[in-house]
Formats: structure tokens, C-alpha cells, sequence
């Protein structure tokens, strides 16, 4: 692997939540209420949303650094080829790029974004709901990206509670990271963060007829 040139500076931003820890209402993670509503409305009543961060421009041919990065196939991994299920309805594309694609089209090109409340438990098709979760979990793009193309879309097309409905899914996605903060592995825990003794009861015909 080449060693990056000593000129070549990174610049670094916190980019895993749609409320930054900075600026959430609450005096450590500590102080996150166990309740989900108490949560959304004081975040959305005290709560700025910072503004994405402006994509880097591409360096001028004098500036360009000559390394060759060569991206790992499942066998370098130690992994298994596969094929793709052919019945997938919406066959999944990793990068920025590709979310940024599907933002497009999902917001602009179709406009389904104007009934995403309505439609969003659909099952089956890509045009149910914004499949923008994998994007999100592998950082392919950021909740305040995907917040401000909403705004954006209210706007310019329409602002409804469908509109409004993403932006709630993505303060839901932010809860629970900060819940999983405070608790830790006590979420993985069979007691859960209540440190509940459930009575579980498990049924042999139920089993047999699964």
C-alpha cells in the first residue's frame, strides 16, 4: 500500500445522527428519556439541524495523488460468491452514489415521497417506502442529507404529514442510537433496559406447526 503523501490533510465531521450529541436538550446520554415521545418533541422544540457538509470539489491534474486502490473481492475476504436472489424487489447498491441515486428518484423522478406515511409497511416493491435504511447503517449517506432534500421537497412539491413522516423515522433512528449510549450492551440483555423478569412460556404444538 502507497504511504499518503504528508500534504494530504482529512478533514473530519461527526456525521451519525440526525440531532447532533452536541445539541440535543439533555446534560449527557445519561439524561435520554426512556420514552420515545418525550424525546422527539423536546429535540424537535430545541433541536437545530446542522447542514450537511458540502461535498469536497475534485483536485485540479496538478494535484492529483497516483494511488491505485484496488477493492477486495468476497474470496480476498475469505468469503463465498453468491448470486443475487431474483426475486428481489429492489436488488441493493452500496455507496454514496447509489443512495444519492435513490434519493433522487425516490423523492423527484416519482414523487413517492408525497405518500410515504400511507405506504411505507408495504412489503413487497421498491416503491413502498424510501429504502434508505442500508445507506444509513453503512454510512453510505446521512440523516441531515436526507433531512434537508426533504425540506427541500416541501418547498418546491408538496409538505404533508407523509413528508413529515421520514423526518420521524429518522428522529426514531436517532432515539435509539442514544438509548443504545445510556444502556450499552443492556439492550442485548433478555431483561432489557427495564431489567424486566419476563415469564417466558414456550408452546410444542406451536413448534410443531412452525
Amino acid at each position: 500500500m502507497e504511504k499518503i503523501p504528508d500534504d494530504v490533510k482529512f478533514e473530519e465531521t461527526y456525521d451519525q445522527f440526525l440531532f447532533h450529541p452536541e445539541d440535543i436538550p439533555y446534560d449527557g446520554f445519561d439524561k435520554v428519556p426512556e420514552v420515545f415521545t418525550n424525546f422527539r418533541k423536546k429535540c424537535e422544540k430545541y433541536c437545530a439541524i446542522r447542514f450537511s457538509v458540502e461535498r469536497p470539489q475534485p483536485l485540479s491534474e496538478n494535484n492529483l495523488v497516483d494511488v491505485v486502490t484496488q477493492i477486495p473481492t468476497l474470496k480476498d475476504l475469505g468469503l463465498e460468491e453468491f448470486e443475487k436472489d431474483s426475486r428481489t424487489a429492489f436488488p441493493f447498491k452500496g455507496g454514496e452514489q447509489q443512495a444519492l441515486n435513490r434519493v433522487q428518484e425516490y423523492f423527484w423522478e416519482t414523487k413517492k415521497l408525497a405518500y410515504y406515511k400511507k405506504t411505507r409497511n408495504g412489503l413487497v416493491g421498491k416503491d413502498y417506502s424510501s429504502k434508505l435504511s442500508a445507506c444509513l447503517a453503512n454510512g453510505s449517506i446521512s440523516a441531515r442529507t436526507i433531512y434537508w432534500e426533504i425540506k427541500r421537497f416541501e418547498k418546491e412539491i408538496k409538505k404533508n404529514q407523509d413528508t413529515y413522516w421520514l423526518i420521524f423515522e429518522l428522529i426514531w433512528r436517532d432515539y435509539f442510537k442514544y438509548v443504545s449510549l445510556k444502556h450499552g450492551n443492556k439492550i442485548f440483555l433478555q431483561g432489557g433496559i427495564l431489567d424486566n423478569d419476563y415469564d417466558w412460556k414456550t408452546s410444542e404444538e406451536a413448534k410443531k406447526s412452525g
